[in-house]
């Protein structure tokens, strides 16, 4: 069972995103240390993950989450 799924409540997953950006955010810090022939990749992987987040705050926030998940999922479907 992963941690969203043990997540039930709007305020806990939004806690959790918030913390999952730090952690990522402190990652960005660190991988700015490697060789810069490194970096731009891991940065970018990051810098994606973390707009990923903060656009599912944002759904979240705007209390549509539901109404998305159900719009992806139909997307997803039909692609099959």
């Amino acid at each position: 069972m992963s941690i969203l799924d043990k997540l039930a409540e709007r305020k806990d997953i939004l806690s959790y995103i918030d913390f999952r950006i730090e952690i990522l955010k402190c990652n960005i810090r660190e991988v700015k240390k490697m060789p810069k022939s490194d970096r731009q990749k891991a940065v970018m992987k990051l810098t994606g993950r973390i707009r990923e987040l903060e656009s599912m705050r944002e759904v979240i926030n705007r209390h549509e989450e539901k109404k998305l998940s159900k719009k992806y999922w139909k997307e997803i479907k039909c692609q099959n």
